[in-house]
């Protein structure tokens, strides 16, 4: 006949035990692939309250050593000088390298043309080749498309998914991309899948002298959060070996 006590007992160590794995399966979870992300919105700095804007930037440290960045542009463009082009970004160690981007990819997989007289987009097809990275402001690196091949006139820079009517001087920068383009950057000097990017600015416009401060508004766990689902875990799986000893 099985004792209940016994039973009892086994359950709650197997309950324990569960736990303890979700604890230290959460404090891994933090450490994997660092999530960073900024943003900007309200008034581009560089041509007043005709020039708003709304763009974001996310970074994914990865365990490989690679750093995935996704640049978004939100609001209707109007002026050239609301083109995405550029994102400085930095973290603790930046500015020994500037790695390369190893992969460049719009939304839609191809780049577009746009009227001025309407704000018509039409699809031209190609892809993203322009953007590269480069240190010219320490410790930040830079990853743009101004002064690389393709890229004349800010060429291949990121528009807003939609515009509502006629554009100022956009047509003079085609092909442009549109809402949203992912970067793969290899060969960073330190960047593991734990590096949090600490600062970033972003550049509009033609000129790569046009970077806006961004606002850091990413969601890391503090370490002490971290420590204390490890610490967590550990302290029940200390308390299920305790138990089956008894």
């Amino acid at each position: 006949m099985v004792n209940i006590g016994t039973l009892c007992n086994m359950k709650v160590a197997q309950l324990l035990l569960k736990l303890a794995f979700l604890g230290i399966v959460a404090a891994s979870a933090m450490f994997a692939n660092a999530v960073s992300q900024f943003t900007l919105s309200g008034n581009n700095t560089l041509c007043g309250a005709s020039c708003p804007e709304n763009v974001t930037a996310d970074f994914t440290a990865l365990a490989n050593g690679d750093l995935q960045v996704v640049l978004s542009n939100f609001i209707d463009t109007f002026y050239d000088r609301q083109i995405l082009t550029g994102i400085q970004f930095k973290f603790a160690g930046s500015g020994a390298s500037a790695g390369t981007v190893n992969s460049q990819t719009p939304a839609t997989d191809q780049l577009y043309t746009i009227d001025d007289a309407t704000g018509t987009l039409t699809a031209a097809g190609g892809t993203l080749t322009a953007w590269h990275t480069e240190l010219n402001v320490s410790p930040y690196i830079t990853l743009t498309n101004l002064g690389g091949p393709g890229s004349a006139g800010g060429a291949q820079g990121i528009i807003g998914s939609a515009t509502a009517g006629p554009t100022n001087n956009l047509d003079g920068h085609d092909p442009l991309a549109k809402g949203v383009a992912t970067f793969i950057l290899r060969g960073i000097a330190g960047i593991d899948g734990n590096t949090a990017i600490t600062g970033a600015n972003f550049n509009f416009g033609t000129g790569l002298d046009n970077f806006v401060a961004a606002s850091n508004v990413s969601a890391a766990p503090e370490p002490g959060t971290v420590s204390m689902f490890a610490g967590a875990g550990l302290l029940l799986l200390a308390g299920v070996r305790r138990r089956r000893r008894r």
